[in-house]
C-alpha cells in the first residue's frame, strides 16, 4: 500500500529492536566494564553505536546531528575502554544519557511528522505510526533519567506502553493502516496523541535546556502543559 509518509515509517518490529537494542547494549557494556572485561564492554558500545547509525539514516536533519554526535562519542568511548583508557564509569553514564536524549528526541519529532501526516493522509494514513514513534521517544527518556540518576536496579530491558495501541483501538481504529469509524473519532484521536507529544516535548526541553524544534511548533506549545500518561 502506497504511502506518502514512508519516510518516517518502519515495522514495528524493526523499530522495536531499534529501541530496545541500544538500551540493552549499555546495559551490556556497564556489566562487562564493572566486571573488567573491557573487550567485551567495547563490543558492545560498538554494537550500540552501530543501532544508532541506522536510526540516523532516517532521522530528520536536525535530529540526525544529535545521533551522529553520539556514534562519534560511542566509537571513541569503545576504543577508549579497549584501550584501558577509561577508569571512571560515570564516562559511559555521560555517553549513554546524550544517546537515548538524541533518540529520545528523534522519536519525538518523527511522532509529530506521523501525526502531521496522518492529518493530511485521511483514509491512507498510519495511525499506528504516531504510537510506535511515541512509545520509543517515551522509553529512551526514561532510560536517560535513570542514567543520569544512577538508578541501576531499574535498567531492565525497555517495553513498550501498549495503552497508546489500545487507546486507538478503542477509538475504531483497526491495526492496519485504516482510519476510524467517523471524524470525531479521528479528531479525538489526533488531539489526544498531540497532547502526549507536547507533554513529551516538554519534558524533552527541561530535561536538555534546549529548545527542540518540532513540526507544528506553535500548536506543541498549546498542548504542552498536558500529562504524557
Amino acid at each position: 500500500m502506497h504511502h506518502a509518509a514512508s519516510k518516517v515509517l518502519v515495522d514495528a518490529d524493526i523499530l522495536a529492536a531499534f529501541v530496545n537494542k541500544p538500551c540493552e547494549n549499555f546495559q551490556l557494556a556497564r556489566k562487562q566494564f564493572l566486571s573488567g572485561n573491557n573487550a567485551k564492554a567495547a563490543g558492545h558500545l560498538r554494537t550500540a553505536s552501530a543501532y544508532l547509525r541506522l536510526e540516523a539514516a532516517r532521522a530528520e536533519a536536525t535530529s540526525r546531528v544529535a545521533i551522529e554526535t553520539s556514534v562519534r562519542e560511542l566509537e571513541q568511548l569503545a576504543s577508549a575502554v579497549e584501550r584501558g583508557e577509561v577508569r571512571a564509569y560515570s564516562e559511559l553514564q555521560r555517553v549513554f544519557v546524550q544517546a537515548h536524549v538524541a533518540l529520545a528526541s528523534h522519536h519525538c519529532v518523527q511522532s509529530d511528522s506521523c501525526c502531521c501526516q496522518l492529518e493530511k493522509d485521511g483514509n491512507e494514513g498510519d495511525v499506528t505510526c504516531v504510537c510506535r514513534e511515541l512509545n520509543a521517544a517515551t522509553i529512551h527518556l526514561e532510560q536517560a533519567t535513570m542514567w543520569r540518576n544512577g538508578e541501576l536496579a531499574n535498567l531492565v530491558q525497555p517495553t513498550y506502553d501498549e495503552s497508546h495501541f489500545a487507546e486507538m483501538e478503542s477509538m475504531g481504529f483497526s491495526n492496519s493502516m485504516a482510519m476510524p469509524k467517523n471524524n470525531a473519532d479521528q479528531n479525538q484521536f489526533l488531539s489526544s496523541m498531540k497532547q502526549r507529544i507536547g507533554s513529551l516535548h516538554k519534558k524533552l526541553e527541561a530535561f536538555t535546556g534546549r529548545k527542540i524544534q518540532l513540526a507544528r511548533p506553535n500548536e506543541i506549545d498549546a498542548f504542552g502543559g498536558m500529562g504524557l500518561r
